[in-house]
C-alpha cells in the first residue's frame, strides 16, 4: 500500500453539518496525526461553539474572504510550531 503525505485538509462547513465535519477531521487525523484543517464557512463563529472545534492544528477562516488572505492562512497554519497550538 501506498501512503501519501497530507499536511493540510481545507474544507467548507455548514453550521447544520458541523459534527460530520468533525468526524471527518477527526477519522482525517487518526490517518494523519499531524494534518492541519481549515474550515471555511459563512456562519459566525458562535454557530460552531458545540462542535468542540480550534483544537490543536484547526483553524476558522470566515467568508468573504480574498485569495491573499486563503493563502496567508493557509500558510499560518502550515508553519505554525506544534508548541504554539
Amino acid at each position: 500500500m501506498i501512503w501519501h503525505r497530507m499536511n493540510i485538509c481545507v474544507g467548507k462547513i455548514y453550521a447544520e453539518c458541523s459534527s460530520n465535519t468533525n468526524l471527518l477531521s477527526e477519522q482525517l487525523k487518526k490517518m494523519y496525526p499531524d494534518l492541519k484543517v481549515l474550515l471555511i464557512s459563512g456562519y459566525p463563529a458562535e454557530a460552531f461553539a458545540d462542535r468542540g472545534g480550534g483544537g490543536p492544528g484547526e483553524a476558522l477562516l470566515h467568508k468573504p474572504f480574498a485569495p491573499k488572505e486563503l493563502a496567508a492562512k493557509v500558510r499560518e497554519i502550515l508553519t505554525e510550531s506544534p508548541n504554539s497550538q
